[in-house]
């Protein structure tokens, strides 16, 4: 697979979405959902949903907390975000002189491409070109990596 030509995802026959796109709707289901679903419809929950969806071993995986009493969404916890910021400028540090060397942080998508899967790491190291897939669906492009050398 090309990782820059596009892969283009048609948009499913209408029917129900196997999860939610609204937030508030996924906060009536369990903390963990897993629901089994091809690439594509995958691929349409990650663009359509208004949470963070993976897939892994065939299924679109949903994962977090609810704090009812507040009403949020739960978060990393300060010790976890002073960690991954800590091991990002050591990462930066120990790399900077190397051009060939990135790091990048938990907002981009990462692509298995033999395993048909993504996750969200915290933080990830690319050595070398990274190489990005996009993926079409309707007017939106979603973009994953799919070489990272170092995953946090």
């Amino acid at each position: 697979m090309s990782t820059t030509e596009a892969i283009k995802i048609k948009p499913l026959a209408k029917k129900k979405p196997a999860l939610p796109y609204k937030f508030e709707d996924r906060l009536k289901l369990s903390p963990e959902v897993r629901v089994t679903v091809s690439f594509e419809e995958f691929i349409e929950l990650a663009v359509e949903c208004e949470y963070k969806v993976e897939y892994h071993n065939g299924q679109a995986v949903s994962i977090f907390d609810y704090d009812a009493k507040t009403k949020t969404m739960s978060t990393a916890t300060f010790t976890h975000e002073v960690l991954v910021s800590n091991l990002s400028a050591l990462f930066f540090y120990l790399f900077k002189n190397d051009p060939n060397i990135k790091t990048a942080s938990s907002n981009s998508s990462i692509f298995i491409d033999d395993k048909m899967a993504t996750y969200q790491a915290d933080l990830k190291v690319v050595r070398g070109e990274e190489n990005i897939i996009p993926y079409k669906f309707n007017k939106r492009t979603v973009q994953a990596l799919t070489n990272p050398w170092i995953v946090v």
